[in-house]
Formats: structure tokens, sequence, C-alpha cells
């Protein structure tokens, strides 16, 4: 019997280490190319403090939950997957695509585009409500990471036409770093950029129409039968190109991606120069009250810091920030902007060295994408 108790107690500390203490990397992957899953959302049911969402190499924790909560896995592209804690790895099957009963061509296909981003502003809702969420920088030198810090930080955005030259406001909390005693100087890197709650990129304004190229790449049902279609999008000049996915039942914009070269920089410093610059943003949206708001978004700047003599690469530098939401609050017009919210034009790391640096277990956030 004592032996029997003693197990019984075992078991019992160990689930309740699970639930408590378990901060185990996770997988979700392509059950056919067996990559990972960026940005799946992971939800755990009852439990909506404890969902996540996957870093860009299909990574994720999940915290305070018990063998046998039930989760929902959802991706935009992928099936929705339901299943339970308690797995290492997950797999999600692609959608299964279907043919267009309807091809758009030539000024169609522009009106089309056009249609997207009018209602842009109609699938937003109005006033847009305050996102409260946790917002993050990384560096990373040479794939290593060198620096990782975030706060909580609750954001107000402007309307949609104020959101083309306004920044958003934000109120921000509970700073956090850690920061790789061998790479301390990549501290200079971290840069003032707040993700944007609607997708205002010029790759799909009509008036840039001209310098692109579009086409359909293909479509699928979801499981509410709305018919999602992958739009692609490349710059004729070649320096930029991405993608969007539209539900064609309200032309609303639920992901999209670009990715663009920038020019170099040759004045950085009296013997720095910086190349091959590219910047990547991709962002996901969620419903609220049957409107769109942001979910996740992921900004990156990759570019080589290079000898301005023998124009040797010296290091690669990935700078990336990304904010998720993990609650949506009504904005109340009567009440306005709180003197607590501030422009979003300064970072919040920019005087690091006064945050106190630990080791990465401060990290509240998803998954780094770096080690």
């Amino acid at each position: 019997m004592k032996k029997l108790s003693l197990t019984l107690l075992s078991l019992t500390l160990s689930v309740c280490c699970f639930a408590s203490e378990n901060t185990d990397t996770l997988t979700v992957a392509d059950n056919t190319t067996k990559t990972g899953i960026g940005f799946a959302t992971i939800y755990v049911k009852n439990k909506p403090s404890c969902s996540t969402i996957a870093n860009i190499n299909g990574q994720f924790r999940l915290k305070n939950v018990n063998p046998g909560d039930s989760i929902t896995i959802s991706s935009v592209g992928y099936n929705t997957l339901q299943t339970v804690c308690g797995r290492k790895e997950y797999s999600m099957t692609p959608s299964n695509f279907v043919l267009r009963e309807v091809v758009i061509r030539g000024d169609k296909f522009r009106k089309y585009m056009k249609e997207i981003w009018n209602n842009i502003r109609v699938n937003a809702p109005k006033p847009y409500p305050i996102l409260d969420g946790i917002y993050r920088q990384q560096i990373a030198i040479n794939s290593h990471l060198a620096v990782a810090a975030e706060c909580d930080m609750k954001m107000i955005e402007p309307n949609f036409k104020e959101s083309l030259i306004n920044n958003a406001k934000v109120y921000i909390s509970d700073k956090r770093a850690y920061v790789d005693p061998k790479l301390d100087f990549a501290k200079i890197f971290t840069f003032a950029m707040v993700p944007a709650g609607y997708p205002g990129i010029g790759e799909i304004n009509p008036k840039s129409y001209k310098k692109f190229t579009y086409s359909i790449d293909k479509s699928y049902k979801d499981e509410q039968g709305n018919i999602i279609t992958k739009i692609d999008f490349a710059k004729k000049d070649g320096k930029s190109k991405g993608y969007i996915y539209v539900n064609e039942t309200n032309n609303a914009i639920i992901r999209f991606y670009f990715r663009r070269k920038i020019k170099n920089n040759d004045g950085v410093g009296s013997k720095l120069d910086v190349k091959d610059i590219y910047y990547t943003w991709n962002t996901t949206y969620q419903i609220y009250k049957n409107k769109y708001v942001h979910s996740y978004s992921r900004l990156e700047f990759e570019y080589n810091v290079c000898d301005k003599i023998t124009e040797q690469t010296k290091y690669k530098v990935n700078a990336i920030v990304d904010y998720k939401t993990d609650n949506i609050q009504e904005f109340n017009n009567n009440q306005g902007v709180s003197a607590f919210y501030k422009d979003s034009k300064t970072s919040p790391f920019v005087y690091i060295d006064n945050i106190k640096t630990s080791n990465k277990k401060v990290l509240k956030g998803i998954v780094t994408d770096y080690k």
C-alpha cells in the first residue's frame, strides 16, 4: 500500500508539474512535406489565456495545460486540427483546392483587386478595438539569437484612411529582455516599428496596379463553406513579391505576405556598409464581431554588414519585430485616447541597457525564431 501511495503521489506530482511548468518546445508541421507551419494558431479549449501562435518554424509552447486538454490548431491553407495536449508533434493536412468556376483576367481582375482594396475598411470594425498583446524584437547574428526583448503592449489603431499616414498609439508595460553577452553589440540594431492593424501595403493599392503582375494561385473551401483564394503578386522590376489570401464571401484579406529588396545603405559608419537588404512582412487576421482584426504580425529585416574596403561580409543580421494579439477590448470613443498611450515611433527597447536582462526564461511570448 505504501508503494502504491508513493506511485500515485508521483503521478499526481507529474501531472501538476506538466500543468504549471511545461515549457517543452512542440511542433506543428505539414503532414506531407514535414516542414513546420509558421504562424499556426493553437487555441486551448476553456483556457484562452493559454493559447498561442507557432513561430516561423512551426514551434510553440503550451503553458498551464494538462494532458488531454482539447486544443484546436488552425492555419490558412490547412484543414483545422482538433486534438489534445500531450504530444510533441502535430501534423496538419493541406486544404483540398478547388477549380474556379470563373476565370478572372484583364480589366475584370483589376476591378476585382480594387474591390478587395475598398473592402479593407468595410471589413474592419469602427472604431478599431484596442489590441492587447505581446510586442517583441529579436536580433540574430549569423543565425544565433543575440537579443530578444519583449513587453506587454496595448495598441490603438487610427481608422483606415488615417493609418496610411499616422502611427498607432501604444501603452507599454513590463519590459523583459535577454542579451547574449558574447553578442552584446547587437543591441544597436533595435528599431521602432509597430505592425499595422490594416494591410495598407502598396502592393495591392490600385494606384500601384500598373507596377505589378497579379495571378490567382489556388482556391479552397474552408470549414464554413467559404471560398478562400490565394492571389500572388510580383513587382515588374523584380524588387517585391508576395501573396494575399482572400475570403471571397466578403472580399476580406485574412493573410498577407510580401518580401521587398531595399537599396543598399553605403553610409553606415566610416568602416561598414549594409548590403543585400530585404524586408519581409507577414500578417494574419482573426474574426471579431463579424469583422476582421489583427491576430499576428511579423516584420523582418535581413542584411549583410560588410567591410567598406574589402567588401567582405562581417556578419549577417536578422532584425525582427512581431506582435501577437492576446485580447481584444472595445474602444470607447467618448473616453478618447488615454494620456498613457504614446506614439509608436520610438522603440520600447532603445534604452535596452536599462532593462534587467536575464536568461531566456524571462520571455513570455512565442518561441524565439533563433537559438
